[in-house]
């Protein structure tokens, strides 16, 4: 009977290049106990041994994109930009396949914006955007339309506040893109539209108090010229 060989004993053996090294060790323990096993077994073993390094190194992958993540994140509150910026680069590049990836992405366009950089960061976001992860898309289109309204082009700005509102209403950021494109009409002198845009606002969002009030900055030209208005027809 063969013995056993535990998945710690695996992972020993295989070294620099582990498949490599597992196929060797396979077919040598085929060549020395060839009586007691198939070809296919030796298959499937091989196959096992590579589906479990596959994962395992997919798991080393996730920890350390986390912790380079977790690194940057420090770097960018302390206001050390560049540093944070290379670090999120790292995840986003070196370990794009992990679930960190979009998320250093994001970090990235946003410190590229920071530093003024627009035309960096807005196909940053879309890259971002194309992930299809609503809360991070939705997150990323908002950051993609303070861009473009920092670069003059509010025209695409509107149409990417209305993209959050029409395609992620319920990601958590549908309240800051009615909020921001209320902001901008209001700008653009379309009052009318930027007032009922306000009024759908809860109070209890961290946007409910600033759209209260302009909600009664933006009526309260219209009561004084309908003052106006009555007092000249009397």
């Amino acid at each position: 009977m063969v013995k056993k060989i535990s998945h710690k004993e695996v992972r020993r053996r295989m070294k620099m290049d582990e498949m490599a090294e597992a196929q060797h060790w396979m077919v040598e323990l085929w060549q020395n106990r060839g009586r007691q096993f198939t070809w296919g077994a030796v298959i499937v073993a091989i196959l096992a041994v590579g589906v479990y390094l596959y994962r395992d190194a997919q798991t080393k992958n996730r920890q350390h994109a986390a912790n380079v993540f977790g690194s940057a994140l420090d770097q960018a509150s302390g206001e050390q930009a560049d540093e944070a910026l290379s670090l999120a680069e790292e995840v986003a590049d070196k370990y794009s396949s992990t679930s960190m990836a979009p998320f250093a992405l994001l970090l990235k366009g946003n410190l590229l914006a920071s530093k003024g950089n627009y035309e960096e960061a807005l196909p940053i976001y879309d890259r971002v955007a194309a992930k299809g992860i609503p809360q991070l898309a939705s997150a990323a289109l908002i950051s993609k339309a303070v861009g473009q309204e920092n670069l003059k082009r509010d025209d695409e700005a509107e149409a990417t506040y209305r993209r959050v509102l029409s395609n992620y209403a319920q990601s958590g950021y549908e309240t800051e893109a009615r909020f921001r494109l209320a902001s901008l009409l209001e700008r653009q002198g379309k009052s009318e539209e930027a007032f009922e845009l306000y009024k759908g606002i809860p109070e209890d969002t961290a946007w409910g108090a600033e759209a209260k009030m302009r909600v009664k900055w933006i009526e309260t030209p219209v009561v004084a010229m309908g003052e106006v208005s009555s007092a000249t027809s009397s």
